[in-house]
């Protein structure tokens, strides 16, 4: 999170995908890390990283997307293991319990 938050503060906002792109990243990071992320998270911040990849004006833009993609690559569980210890995020045997609750 601290490189994504560096190249966040480093960018100069000249070019929208590095300026936003990099806003985003952060934020999706923070809401996993406050106990709120979900597993459409990690698809969304490739997504973001997607969109900045080659389409900014210098190389910060491309600097930013390697910690997440990387991360992801190597990482994807520990990303969907802090997602599924969240108390407050639903997940498939919540749901089964909610619908049979309904029944």
């Amino acid at each position: 999170m601290k490189w994504t938050e560096f190249y966040k503060h480093e960018s100069c906002g000249k070019c929208t995908p590095c300026r936003e792109g990099t806003f985003w990243l952060v934020q999706i990071l923070e809401r996993m890390v406050h106990g709120e992320g979900t597993e459409a998270d990690v698809e969304t911040m490739l997504d973001i990283c997607d969109n900045i990849l080659g389409r900014s004006f210098c190389a910060l833009g491309d600097g930013a997307t390697s910690p997440i993609t990387s991360a992801i690559k190597y990482f994807r569980q520990e990303f969907l293991d802090l997602i599924a210890e969240q108390p407050g995020v639903k997940r498939p045997e919540q749901l089964d319990d909610l619908v049979g609750a309904q029944a």
